[in-house]
């Protein structure tokens, strides 16, 4: 009898199924989806059996046996075997990859604990308004299996959840959250109406992650709320799936291979359990807008009255005498909300003091020696964006001995030092990347009002900023619109309304930006959702960008810069020949951790635009639909 056994490691997309023979007294025992202990280039490892069969192409004497089975009841479902042979293909890595996804450390069997239960707690009693009540119907009577509901509201969203956990009687319950603090945020909220339901986080020991594997693999588990990678456990029974904020980004994983989409893997799930799936936004993303259009996902919609905006010309500013970043007209607004009491939040997606280094007599530029990358001064270290590397402030420019070497642009650093010196005596705190490790301590002042004025970037803003926010602003808004992205400007739209569900229609936001002309600010002015997802649908159809092709990123990186640039042009010529696309270009090579980057793009007007496996060499990273163009 010979098992077919994919090693749970990292292997290349070349490598991943092998054959090992079944000893005698393993063979009345052995199955589909255990875990089997086998001898692999040398050592003992994991492997997964997806197959059972009685010959193999190989000679028996040619191959190694199965040492020993670790469990005898199947490990991984058959819906989460054929999700392996999904992944692999979708996303062209190895079956073994794949199974290390979903597989990544073995939990040991305790099926009697679980790791959120409130029974015997005093819970509240849950009525869900009308509107809420009346939706929740439509979704569960409807014979549509995908639905979009827009909510600008945090607790509307709160009712709907709740809504229909309260309504769904069988089956399991998936709801998705794009970070960790948005499901904190939820659990934290939904056990005051609930006695009993799991969370799966990447916070969670490996035991806790066990405990819930196996609850969820018996069944024992109806409701879940977990991060992405509860997308990958054995659900026996899933009715529903709820996306929680559809547009995050951080559905994507973006430096590890594969470089796969949570949403579109709940999607294939979603079908193998014939369960509804359910995006739920404050903004949705174009694509989820444009299918409802086309009636391919029904929408469900709960606007209210939002805060004003209001749009400030840091140009106009500038001609006013006014140089700082901090306009005259925010200064006034943050006076305004001091005095009335309440807190305020201010924004600006770049970290550090001063974003750039430079000697303005020889044009130098210090940047990192590992990644190439400008680095940025913080407490004056320059530091690089993209790696560990960090060196002192220079006091004069090392190509030309300039002593007039200048850092220029602002950070959030920046931004904490002028707001200190306008309102010395006020409270005054900064959350960004730099200093994550005091976010717990500094989301507990700004909760307990100890925190008057918080400056980061877009992470500080979550749902525990809402209670008392009077003003959110955004410090310069051009760094978000300006990013190396076809979705630059949804990004910043969805960043927007996000910030106005933490607002009462008595607060303010405002926006600064340099560009005031641009006519997508007056589009965010007056809110004007609708106007946006036409001209974002029309520029995207006339480009060919998703929804209306596809885009494939190929990605290579060595130590030998010719290498690279060898590898890169073989694969562009390859490509280019082979493929019809309206586009295919390689980037400039770049130094990132030590490794030289060449990437290439390939765009088609074809959506479902697919390169064939075996084109593609197995030491390149393939990402579908990328986020950044650069």
């Amino acid at each position: 009898m010979i098992a077919h056994i994919i090693p749970i490691l990292r292997l290349p997309a070349n490598l991943g199924v092998f054959d090992y023979l079944v000893p005698d007294e393993l063979a009345a025992k052995i199955k589909k989806g255990q875990i089997v202990k086998v001898n692999f280039w040398g050592q003992k490892i994991n492997g997964l059996a997806i197959k059972i069969k009685a010959k193999s192409a190989i000679r028996k004497n040619k191959l190694k046996p199965v040492l020993q089975i670790i469990d005898e009841s199947p490990f991984l479902t058959i819906n989460q075997l054929k999700l392996i042979d999904w992944l692999a293909n979708h996303y062209y890595v190895s079956q073994a990859l794949a199974a290390k996804l979903i597989i990544p450390e073995l939990p040991k069997k305790e099926p009697n604990q679980t790791a959120q239960n409130n029974k015997g707690a005093q819970l509240k009693i849950f009525i869900p308004p009308k509107k809420i009540k009346k939706i929740v119907n439509l979704i569960n009577q409807s014979k549509k299996e995908k639905f979009l509901f827009w909510c600008d509201q945090v607790e509307t969203k709160i009712d709907f959840y709740l809504g229909l956990i309260k309504k769904v009687k069988q089956g399991q319950i998936l709801i998705l959250f794009a970070e960790q603090d948005s499901l904190e945020f939820m659990a934290n909220q939904l056990k005051n109406y609930l006695a009993n339901f799991l969370v799966i986080s990447s916070a969670f020991t490996k035991k806790e992650l066990g405990q819930v594997w196996w609850k969820i693999k018996n069944g024992d588990a109806q409701i879940v709320l977990g991060t992405r990678l509860a997308v990958f456990y054995p659900y026996q029974n899933l009715k529903y799936l709820i996306i929680d904020e559809e547009n995050n980004p951080h559905y994507k994983q973006w430096d590890m291979n594969p470089r796969y989409d949570a949403k579109v893997i709940v999607q294939k799930i979603a079908k193998q359990f014939q369960a509804k799936l359910i995006f739920f936004s404050a903004l949705p993303t174009v694509e989820s807008f444009w299918q409802s259009e086309k009636n391919k996902i029904k929408l469900h919609k709960i606007l209210k009255l939002q805060a004003k905006i209001e749009i400030v010309d840091l140009v106009e500013q500038m001609k006013g005498g006014n140089f700082s970043i901090i306009s005259q007209v925010l200064e006034e607004e943050i006076k305004r909300q001091l005095k009335e009491k309440r807190q305020i939040a201010l924004i600006l997606n770049r970290k550090g003091y001063a974003r750039i280094t430079l000697c303005r007599d020889c044009g130098f530029v210090a940047e990192c020696p590992d990644c190439s990358a400008a680095l940025n001064l913080s407490h004056n270290r320059l530091k690089c964006p993209n790696c560990k590397f960090q060196q002192d402030n220079l006091l004069f420019c090392p190509r030309c001995h300039n002593p007039e070497i200048k850092s220029v642009g602002s950070g959030t650093q920046k931004i904490e030092s002028e707001i200190k010196k306008i309102f010395p005596e006020t409270k005054i705190a900064r959350l960004d990347s730099d200093n994550q490790k005091n976010a717990k301590v500094i989301k507990k002042l700004f909760q307990a009002k100890k925190i008057e004025i918080l400056i980061g970037t877009q992470m500080i803003l979550k749902s525990w900023l809402k209670n008392n926010l009077g003003l959110t602003a955004f410090i310069n808004i051009d760094t978000d619109l300006n990013q190396p992205s076809y979705r630059a400007t949804e990004n910043t739209f969805q960043m927007v309304a996000y910030a106005l569900t933490l607002l009462n229609e008595k607060a303010k936001l405002i926006i600064q930006t340099y560009n005031f002309e641009n006519p997508i600010f007056q589009l965010l002015k007056s809110k004007d959702w609708p106007a946006f997802y036409q001209k974002e649908i029309e520029d995207r159809q006339t480009l060919f960008y998703p929804p209306f092709g596809a885009l494939t990123k190929l990605i290579y990186q060595n130590k030998n810069k010719k290498r690279v640039e060898l590898e890169t042009e073989q694969l562009f010529k390859k490509l280019k020949n082979k493929y019809p696309a309206e586009q295919i270009f390689i980037s400039k090579i770049k130094k990132v951790r030590k490794n030289y980057q060449q990437f290439i793009l390939l765009k088609s007007k074809n959506p479902d635009l697919r390169l064939a496996k075996n084109d593609l060499p197995t030491d390149w990273l393939i990402d579908l639909t990328p986020q950044s163009l650069g």
